[in-house]
């Protein structure tokens, strides 16, 4: 694993429980027979499995030489919810785990999806925020349309964040225009603000009206990922549209510029963001600092680096101004011809001369030299 997720010792609790996974693990039997009693033991106490297995998988010198050990404790509806759960880690911290862990297994990204409400049945009742964690790391982790089938009722999920989500990921993966116009008209702005962030990157004519068309929608979160869909796109209109947005008299619209400005990163935004910081609404304000604190991040670091050159070089220098001097070459003597006398040299160490056994004459004859 590139990370360590369990961050902490174990509790005595959570020994135990390291221990039966362990004793698990080292006794002979199908595959089957080792997830049965793997699951079992996650049932008992699921905050204990989960830390006591994370101990597990990071005790593995090298998780190649392991596959079964992770198959296993991947395959475990427990120790992925457990994973998941929003409170637990970052998004990034997560996100990360969540790479490592699928190049180990390629289906993860289906067990994750079989957590979240089916079509027929909700196995684990998970609550909202849970779920949208679900589909926010499946959304960055898994490629391509396999995952359509299975999640695509969750569209018209009942909770507007839950259908939003599952909008946003199946909107990257079907690129068909009647779905997006459909999403795109429906009265939650949830929705409409998803469907329009699934169109960034994608460069189809129907997309770009779609996007322009959304330009005009009466919700902030809407008009800002219509922007910087149209941003992606190359389009230098966005520029004075971001601009005049900014000045909106509509609080929303106005923090919602500074997010968008912080996303396309131009220094041209920083003196607009820095009269932004005087706006009467503290929303704005806030938004205001953010973006410029992420579009100068770049130039900062770009002067630290040229801080850290400058100052290994002058290092440098000093390092070569304290270091001795060699010492003066003696001077050559002339010979008495003028010319200047050649350096002493060592004798050659003299070779014993090696014979052959025999020699052969001229006449054809032998002699030995014996």
């Amino acid at each position: 694993m590139a990370q360590r997720l369990l961050d902490r010792e174990l509790t005595a609790e959570e020994l135990t429980t390291h221990a039966r996974i362990q004793e698990v693990f080292h006794r002979r039997g199908a595959n089957a027979s080792v997830r049965a009693a793997v699951r079992e033991i996650a049932q008992d106490d699921p905050g204990s499995f989960f830390a006591a297995a994370l101990a597990v998988l990071e005790s593995a010198p090298d998780p190649r030489r392991y596959p079964h050990l992770y198959a296993t404790l991947l395959d475990c509806p427990q120790f992925l919810i457990e994973l998941m759960r929003p409170d637990r880690y970052r998004r990034e911290q997560l996100l990360e785990a969540c790479r490592n862990f699928i190049k180990l297994d390629t289906r993860l990204d289906i067990r994750l999806a079989r957590l979240v409400p089916g079509r027929s049945e909700d196995r684990h009742q998970l609550d909202t925020a849970h779920i949208v964690r679900i589909l926010d790391i499946l959304n960055e982790i898994s490629p391509g349309p396999k995952l359509v089938l299975i999640m695509n009722h969750l569209t018209g999920h009942p909770d507007s964040r839950v259908a939003s989500k599952a909008i946003l990921l199946m909107g990257r993966r079907i690129q068909n225009s009647h779905w997006v116009d459909r999403h795109a008209s429906s009265d939650d702005p949830r929705k409409r603000a998803s469907v329009v962030e699934a169109l960034w990157g994608h460069r189809s004519a129907w997309c770009r009206q779609t996007l322009w068309k959304a330009i005009r929608d009466e919700n902030n979160r809407v008009v800002g990922n219509a922007l910087v869909g149209l941003h992606l796109l190359g389009d230098s209109r966005v520029r004075d549209l971001v601009r005049c947005m900014l000045q909106d008299p509509r609080v929303p619209f106005r923090y919602t510029a500074a997010w968008v400005m912080s996303k396309m990163g131009d220094l041209e935004f920083l003196e607009p963001l820095r009269a932004a910081l005087a706006d009467p609404d503290q929303q704005v304000r806030q938004a205001a600092r953010r973006a410029l604190v992420t579009i100068r991040r770049p130039i900062v670091r770009q002067q630290q680096l040229e801080m850290i050159a400058l100052s290994e070089a002058v290092q440098a220098g000093a390092a070569a101004a304290m270091s001795p001097e060699p010492p003066p070459a003696a001077p050559e003597t002339p010979l008495p011809n003028g010319r200047p006398a050649e350096p002493a040299r060592e004798p050659a160490e003299e070779k014993a001369v090696e014979y052959p056994e025999f020699n052969l004459h001229l006449d054809g004859t032998f002699k030995s030299r014996r």
